[in-house]
């Protein structure tokens, strides 16, 4: 599924992360982003029960 959308997103801020992720679309950039964050909440979560 996808879902259009307009968000107001700092140039400076889009423009350093697909940078640094090698992106050239806003898109890619974003969504990669997001699932990043996704990853990263549930090593948390994995790293928190193991412990």
């Amino acid at each position: 599924m996808v879902m259009r959308t307009t968000q107001d997103l700092p140039d400076a801020l889009i423009d350093d992360a697909r940078a640094v992720l090698g992106f050239t679309s806003k898109t890619d950039t974003v969504v990669h982003a997001l699932k990043e964050v996704a990853r990263l909440d549930l090593v948390r979560l994995f790293s928190y029960r193991t412990s």
